[in-house]
Order: structure tokens, then sequence, then C-alpha cells
């Protein structure tokens, strides 16, 4: 739409009443994109598989993350992706703790669900809090304390074997800044990502695996696992880049791994990569499950990982196995397995982490100056830490923006997965009276055509300060829709992350609304207009 005015200001929108629908959605506040700075994987656990779990009935829980990059707000997930019943949260804080564990004064912070302090996640379901104003620092612990006033599910949603210390006690006491009876659980229960808001970042990182990425046998309380190690080289070079941890101890890369050891790579990666909000980088590293025969089945698996990752606009990097210490047969399989990683063109980068730990004189077994086990499998700190300096940090430098050749082919289907918004084409509803425009000042712009011309219902705001310019902007597959610019960084969303497979859809209304699969509306513009005419108008073509 060349012949309408460009660059409106946002003064000059007009305010239309909401509809019954657009009142229905739930909480997202569009704008600069979140990025995630901590993340665990999830297990289904029931305390007739793992004697450690703990019943939180009636107790307070504070769970400390380790936080990668910083912002300048916060978010955060929690699931009960496997419970069989309700679960229910409440008087959750966030905040700063010293090295005892206990709040610092003036970072306490409440957090709220769509404006309530108690959230019901059904079974299955997940949710994101709202956004908490608060200053995030990079590398650093937050404190989430969470209160259980009610059963929890039999079944658990948790991260276990973590390597890092939480504390509990009796009543809610989530405001208190220290407890007075603690217990010290050892798990990570229903809390399972950290976001921020960071105008800097491009992006995040994944690390997904099993026990050598969850840091098994690095020293506790301490955060030596490699990918924290790898968050602060980045952070010394001035990279602000998030770092999610996605390793699961005893996990398989090819089979589910039940009862304690959850699903395969290949079963959760939809969730723990693909939809991890502004996720741009997967490194895949361990697994187990290596025999003298399957290295066919490794190899065809991690293709499918490069696959899907590349489908969805992240650079998957390839980490090498490093040595098991196992018998002939199974060597031969990972030194297989390695080879193909050296030299498939489906790896954006390749990170060796065989070479940076294994003897020279022995290449099935580690270096004993990095061993951290009996087994001889996983590495200590030292460890761990030449795990983080084999990662060449250039890989992180250069993000590229979505392909824009795949624009919307259908009106009624609106917007779906991967496909674009550019300045090139512009986005009619099916009866031709409104039109999404990505103007040539960078600003996103919904108008309503008329006698005299187009007029202005709603917009973004110009998108860039000047240094950049948009390049595309793309319906993802975790339910966002994020705007890039050239240099490859997302720059603004509508952050309703967490609904894979939505699709956005400018209606007959004039509503531009972003639909879960459901049917059920997660964000509008509120644009939608209570006369529309009883004809349509002519359709407006590019």
């Amino acid at each position: 739409m060349r012949g309408y005015q460009r660059g409106l200001a946002l003064a000059c929108l007009l305010s239309l009443s909401l509809s019954a629908a657009a009142t229905q959605t739930r909480s997202h506040t569009e704008g600069l994109p979140w990025t995630g700075t901590w993340a665990v994987g999830q297990l289904p656990v029931t305390r007739a598989d793992y004697g450690n779990l703990v019943s939180l009935t009636g107790q307070t829980l504070r769970q400390y993350v380790y936080t990668s990059i910083g912002g300048r707000s916060a978010r955060l997930h929690f699931s009960n992706q496997y419970g069989e019943t309700p679960l229910t949260l409440a008087d959750v804080h966030v905040g700063l703790n010293d090295d005892g564990g206990s709040i610092l004064d003036g970072t306490d912070h409440v957090v709220t669900f769509d404006g309530g302090t108690t959230a019901v996640l059904q079974p299955g379901e997940s949710i994101v809090s709202d956004a908490i104003d608060m200053t995030v620092p990079a590398n650093a612990y937050l404190a989430v304390s969470t209160y259980f006033p009610v059963a929890t599910p039999k079944t658990y949603t948790i991260h276990p074997f973590t390597e890092q210390t939480m504390q509990m006690n009796r009543g809610d006491v989530s405001g208190k800044p220290f407890f007075d009876d603690p217990t010290f659980p050892g798990d990570y229960y229903f809390l399972t990502g950290v976001d921020v808001r960071n105008p800097d970042t491009p992006g995040s990182l994944v690390a997904i695996g099993t026990s050598i990425t969850d840091g098994d046998f690095s020293s506790g309380d301490q955060n030596r696992r490699w990918p924290n190690d790898l968050s602060r080289r980045l952070a010394a070079q001035g990279i602000p880049v998030g770092v999610l941890n996605k390793g699961v101890s005893g996990g398989n890369l090819l089979d589910d791994a039940p009862p304690l050891y959850g699903e395969s790579t290949l079963n959760r990666y939809s969730r723990d990569v693909i939809d991890q909000p502004n996720v741009r980088w997967v490194i895949h590293t361990d697994f187990n499950g290596l025999s003298d025969t399957n290295a066919p089945q490794l190899i065809a698996a991690v293709q499918s990982l490069m696959d899907q990752a590349h489908a969805n606009h992240v650079k998957f990097v390839c980490g090498t196995y490093t040595p098991t210490n196992e018998a002939p047969g199974t060597e031969a399989t990972r030194q297989r397995y390695n080879a193909f990683l050296r030299s498939s063109p489906g790896c954006d980068a390749l990170v060796d982490f065989d070479a940076a730990l294994r003897d020279p004189d022995h290449p099935s077994q580690l270096q004993s100056r990095y061993k951290g086990s009996d087994d001889g499998v996983h590495p200590n700190d030292a460890g761990y830490q030449a795990m983080a300096d084999a990662v060449n940090l250039a890989i992180f430098q250069a993000p590229t923006a979505p392909p824009v050749s795949n624009p919307q082919q259908d009106c009624d289907a609106g917007l779906t997965t991967g496909q674009t918004i550019t300045t090139e084409k512009d986005t009619l509803s099916c009866d031709g009276r409104f039109m999404l425009a990505l103007q040539e000042d960078d600003n996103f712009v919904l108008y309503r055509f008329t006698d005299d011309g187009g007029v202005p219902l709603w917009a973004t705001g110009s998108l860039t300060d000047g240094t950049q310019r948009i390049a595309s902007g793309q319906m993802l597959h975790n339910g966002n829709f994020m705007f890039y610019d050239t240099a490859g960084k997302a720059v603004w969303a509508t952050n309703t992350d967490g609904h894979p497979g939505s699709r956005m859809l400018l209606q007959n209304d004039g509503n531009l609304v972003i639909y879960d699969p459901t049917g059920f509306p997660v964000w509008n513009t509120g644009t939608q207009l209570l006369d529309p005419p009883a004809a349509p108008a002519h359709r407006h073509r590019k």
C-alpha cells in the first residue's frame, strides 16, 4: 500500500472498544522480546520412583536459580506437564539472595499470574508469570519462593540431580527474608524457566544433552557445569547471549527412559529447544544408549535434530561425544558418530568436546586431570571448564534474520508457523477492508480502508533506532510473532510464546488476533469494529 501516508504516530491511532473475544485473551505484553536466562529439563517423577522426592503440601519451597544474561525485567515459567491433578501455586516471590540463601533487603518482589497471586495449573498445563519489574543481574542467583497450599499431583514435574541446594519451610513464608526451620531438598520442583528482557541480546543458546550437560559430579552449589562456564566466558567478552541448560541426567537420544530419566532427546526437543523464547542456537552434546550396532540410528536422529533446528531458524552447533571408557564395539560407534559430525554440512558450527577431553594415548578415555567420576565418563570442574573453553565464541557474533520468501498464502488460515511479513507484501483481511503494512519507516501498522483513504487503527511505533532496518516479521513455532532487524536481532514480539502451533489472523472485523490451536485468542490488537458494513468492500491487492 504505497498510496497512503507512512510513519503515522501512535497518538493518531483510533481508540476502539474490545469485543468479548478480545477480553478473554490471556495476559501478554507485546514489545521487547523475552529471552531465556535460565531453564531446566522436565521429568515425570513419583515417590515410588525417587526416594528424595519431598512432600510440598503446606510448605514453602525456595528454589535457587543461576542466571546467564541479565535484564531489566523478568518472568517465571512453571509446569504441571506430567501431573494427573491440578497444581496450585500461591504467594510466589522472587528476589536476590546472599551466600546463605536469605533474600537481600529491597530485592523481594511478589509474582502475579494474570494479576492474581494464586495460579492453578491443570494437568499438562504450563504457565508464565506476569512481567516482574526488577533488575536481574547476569551470572548470579535468583531465589524463587512458592507456597503450595494444597496437595500436589502424585506425579511431579521436576528436575532432579541438580548439584544445587534448595530450602523448604513449613507454612506460607515466601515473603520472609530467611527461613526459621528449613530443610534442604536438592531438586527443582515445577519451576522450569526464567526469562528476561534485554535490549542488547541477540538471543539464547540451548545446551541439550544428558548428565554431562547437566553437570553431574561438578562442585555442588558452585555452578561449575560447562554451560555456566560458557556463560561466564560470554559475559567476559561482552556477548549477552542467554545460555539455557536442558541436560537431563540419564536421558537417551533415541528412546524414553522411564521411570526416572524421562523423554528422549528426540521426543522433548521441540519443547526444550524450538519453543524456548528467542532461541537462536542449540548445542547437542551427550546422550546415553551407545551400542555396538546403532551408529546409523544415532546419525539419523541427530540429522533430524539438525533439520528441525534449521526449519525454525535455529543454528545447530554440533558437539562431539566425549570419551566413555567403553568396550571396543561401543567405542567404534562413538568414533563413527563423531566422524559424521566433523564432516556434516548440517552443522552450522562444531565444538570438538572429544578432542578437548580425551587422553591422546588412550582416545577412549578422559585425561586423568579431567576425571570426575569413578566410571571415567563424567568430567570434574576442570573438565567442564575445558569443554566451555572449546567453544569458539565467534559462533555467537552473527545471527541472521529469517528467510523472507514465505508469505501468507490463505487469508482464512492466517499467518502460520514460518510465514513472514515484509515491506514487499502487505497482508489483507479476506474482505479487503483492512490491511497490515510493514512500512519503510519500520512502523508496523493496521489500516482500515475508507472512501477517504487509509485510517490507522493500531501500530507498533518505529521498531528500530535507525542503525538497522527491519528485515521481516515471522510467526514462530512456539506461538510468538517476532520482528527481526537486518542484523538478525529480534526487536519486537507479541510475546505469546508457550502456545505452539498458533496462527495470526487479520479478521474481517478489523481485529488482529493470535489464536492457539484450540481456537482460544491469546493476543489481539483490540481494533474490532462493532458495526461492520453488510456488504464486503473491494479487495485491495498489491
